[in-house]
């Protein structure tokens, strides 16, 4: 069974009479103005409930989550950047699979793995433009549609491919 309702920004509109954008604001600064209320009265910011509490693995002493809200937040986190990272690999990858493109080797472990600029032109682009490593990097070629010139290779043929062109 299909159910028919009204999202979010609908309701506000109806209630406002103004624009879907207009809705969308009014939205976002109440959003606001409920984190800000949150952040003053020392309560976290994610649940509402819990104090929120210092973070002991970094030592900040800005208050904004409750340990659960900060456990939630990092575990997210840490599982949203393994799956981009799959998905670039595999983009690039042999066939299509998260696998090192290297003649012969099958190896598919994501931390072994990495992206390779085929024209050798890395170092350069890192040189011009510091934020492209790691996340930020697989972030940017998904954005820009998995544009031409890498491939997916392990850490030893990555070395091995550097070792045969300073060799040259």
């Amino acid at each position: 069974m299909i159910r028919v309702g009204r999202c979010h920004y609908t309701s506000l509109l109806n209630l406002s009479g103004g624009s879907m954008s207009s809705a969308r604001e009014k939205n976002n600064a109440d959003k606001r103005e409920l984190y800000q209320s949150r952040r003053k009265s020392g309560i976290c910011v994610g649940c509402g409930e819990k104090p929120a509490t210092a973070s002991e693995a970094t030592g900040r002493k800005v208050l904004k989550l409750c340990e659960d809200c900060r456990r939630k937040s990092l575990d997210s986190q840490i599982r949203n950047r393994v799956e981009l990272k799959k998905e670039v690999m595999s983009h690039y990858g042999k066939d299509g699979n998260m696998l090192c493109n290297w003649e012969g080797c099958n190896i598919e472990d994501p931390d072994m793995l990495t992206i390779d600029h085929i024209d050798n032109s890395g170092s350069a682009e890192r040189k011009k433009d510091k934020s492209h490593a790691g996340t930020t990097f697989y972030a940017i070629l998904k954005r820009t549609g998995y544009p031409e010139g890498f491939q997916t290779l392990c850490h030893n043929h990555q070395w091995k491919k550097e070792m045969v062109r300073r060799r040259a």
